[in-house]
């Protein structure tokens, strides 16, 4: 199987050379997605609001693949305390 970049027109491009997903067959492998509003390039300073525009990033990718986010199987997190 041959993998399948999916760049969303929604989302910017990364700064670097990588895709914002890619599709090998049925399995859609989600580059990390951090908590920060693309349309204004500003994250809220709450936990609860960067994790729900991250979320928010995924789902955008998600179906930008044709997929859906009652499809995803599962989700890796990482947390990171960058004030300490």
């Amino acid at each position: 199987m041959i993998p399948e970049p999916i760049d969303p027109a929604r989302l910017p491009h990364p700064k670097l050379p990588y895709s914002q997903a890619m599709r090998v067959g049925n399995i859609l492998f989600i580059a990390g997605q951090p908590g920060i509003d693309w349309k204004t390039g500003n994250a809220r300073e709450d936990f609860e609001g960067q994790a729900r525009q991250a979320f928010e990033n995924v789902r955008m990718v998600v179906e930008a693949a044709g997929s859906s986010m009652d499809r995803v199987a599962r989700t890796m997190i990482y947390i990171r305390n960058g004030g300490d």
